[in-house]
């Protein structure tokens, strides 16, 4: 009772400041934790500055030090956090230091032997969908930055249902990566994609859907990604994901 009865003598606007500022800042850490996004960290760590700034300036003792700890311990957490998305960038940017794109060889088949493709690809990915196997399959219609394409293991392999399961069935070599599928071939396996920044985009997508969504932002691609978490089967072009996905959807 007397330390409570303290408390409140020595209360001020400054104790009051500090109580709202550290409300704000674990409030801030847990929108953080909810969204996982690299831009929404760094935006974080810009604030965190800010208010390290401020606290300093008005003499607010307490709030400071935990603003100047949080601060420096901004870039271990980064790494630590996102530390696959930054492999992820150095492995795209030291392929070639120029954005040059590979052209991938345009498949003249009949209707017939497109719609089998595509029906040996929605075979694979319901399959894996029923038994919660993540992949990332690109269609790439003509060409894609080379870094894309040499980030990955060359295939050019005819495009079944059997291969593409065997190829994203878990702990395999390749099953992290993207599979880029040009015409009735597998053009490549494991490759690596940038990833979308969009902050709009759903809190529950993981890095596949960001992937998949990130590369159809950046090239004219179709991109096919099977949840590992739900099976959902969704499709993203042009930036824009379509969720619960079907041959038909696929062919529109």
């Amino acid at each position: 009772m007397e330390n409570l009865v303290e408390f409140f003598a020595d209360f001020s606007f400054s104790t009051l400041v500090d109580f709202i500022l550290v409300t704000l800042y674990f409030a801030l850490l847990f929108i953080l934790a909810k969204k996982y996004n690299a831009g929404f960290f760094i935006a974080f760590t810009f604030i965190v500055a800010t208010f390290c700034l401020i606290a300093y300036f008005f003499d607010l003792y307490h709030i400071f030090s935990i603003f100047k700890l949080s601060f420096q311990l901004m870039g271990f957490i980064f790494l630590i956090l996102y530390a696959d998305e930054i492999k992820r960038d150095i492995i795209l940017k030291s392929r070639n230091k120029k954005m040059g794109e590979v052209s991938i060889k345009s498949f003249k088949g009949s209707p017939e032997e497109i719609s089998k493709v595509i029906n040996n690809i929605m075979k694979a990915c319901q399959k894996m969908s029923k038994n919660n196997i993540g992949a990332l399959i690109i269609v790439v219609p003509t060409s894609l930055p080379i870094q894309i394409a040499e980030s990955g293991t060359r295939m050019d392999a005819e495009v079944s249902t059997e291969l593409i399961e065997t190829v994203f069935f878990p702990n395999s070599a390749l099953h992290d990566g993207a599979m880029l599928v040009s015409g009735n071939k597998i053009f490549a396996s494991g490759c690596l994609l940038p990833l979308s920044q969009d902050m709009k985009l759903p809190k529950e997508l993981g890095t596949r859907h960001r992937a998949g969504i990130g590369v159809s932002e950046k090239t004219d691609v179709l991109s096919i990604i099977v949840s590992e978490e739900s099976g959902v089967i969704s499709l993203a072009r042009g930036g824009k994901l379509v969720r619960f996905a079907d041959a038909e959807t696929m062919n529109g």
